[in-house]
């Protein structure tokens, strides 16, 4: 049986899946969360599995998460707002209230966390600049002659 603080907390959650995912963290057996449920044990399996594979450190770590490997459907409102699942989010660095950077790839929607927007373009000019040189130096430099030509 449920206790009705778990009522109250349920019946505020929308998804079969978040329902499961709240009542395994409540440390409930997985037969018991079916029961409860109404759902078949290997529809509580699959969720729960699923989740602890999207976990792994292979997944988080890998620059290349595609949507082809985490089928995931995003809902858009009429004024054009993008809702994706949190898991995804968290996948990419992303977390309520930062910002993302996007860009169009053919068909493609590419989503990045602006701090790994960064540090990829980081990497990039990183890799077209000369080895030892500095930015910083040259600008000075620059700037140094500059004011020098203009005494």
């Amino acid at each position: 049986m449920i206790s009705t603080s778990f009522e109250k907390e349920l019946s505020g959650i929308k998804t079969i899946s978040d329902k499961i995912r709240f009542l395994d963290r409540k440390g409930m057996e997985r037969a018991e969360i079916a029961r409860v449920l109404g759902k078949r044990y290997q529809h509580v399996r699959n969720v729960l599995e699923r989740d602890a594979s999207l976990s792994k450190a292979d997944v988080a770590d890998s620059d290349d998460v595609s949507l082809t490997r985490l089928p995931a459907s995003l809902s858009v409102s009429s004024t054009g707002t993008i809702e994706m699942p949190k898991w995804i989010c968290e996948a990419i660095g992303l977390y309520a209230g930062q910002k993302a950077v996007i860009r169009l790839e053919g068909d493609c929607l590419v989503i990045k966390s602006s701090s790994n927007a960064l540090d990829e373009a980081r990497r990039k000019l990183k890799q077209l600049l000369p080895a030892g040189s500095s930015l910083a130096e040259e600008l000075l430099k620059e700037r140094r002659e500059e004011v020098e030509a203009t005494q």
